[in-house]
């Protein structure tokens, strides 16, 4: 089209958000949520900030409970909109469970394939996220 700009990602400058979105990945170790996080992205072309960069520095200062409050105090404070994402598997006996009040919470089910175009354009739109 004609005078509109289109990301590499393929997703429209037009949708993109108006606020920051800061998306917070949650799962157990073996869940693979970094490597849905680093294709999220890298199709939102957005920063990734990985739990192993910044946990080292906090481990002695910082309870694990305590973390999300802090990613929705980051979030309330720099106007950025804020949404969790779990990835678990069924057979996934104990899912992180964080009650967030009004922060949408997205689940992927990491025993399906994994596809970043799909999750941002059916679930995010979904959720009114972009």
């Amino acid at each position: 089209m004609e005078g509109r700009e289109e990301m590499e990602s393929g997703i429209d400058i037009e949708e993109q958000p108006e606020s920051p979105l800061l998306i917070a990945m949650k799962g157990h170790s073996s869940s693979n949520k970094s490597k849905i996080a680093q294709e999220l992205a890298q199709f939102l072309n957005f920063p990734l900030i990985d739990e192993e960069d910044i946990i080292p520095a906090l481990q002695d200062s910082l309870e694990t409970e305590h973390f999300d409050d802090l990613v929705v105090e980051l979030a309330s404070f720099t106007g950025a909109r804020l949404v969790f994402v779990e990835c678990s598997n069924q057979n996934d006996q104990d899912p992180d469970y964080y009650d967030a009040g009004n922060v949408p919470k997205l689940n992927i089910d990491t025993t399906k394939p994994f596809h970043a175009e799909d999750f941002i354009t059916g679930m995010l739109k979904a959720a009114a996220l972009i």
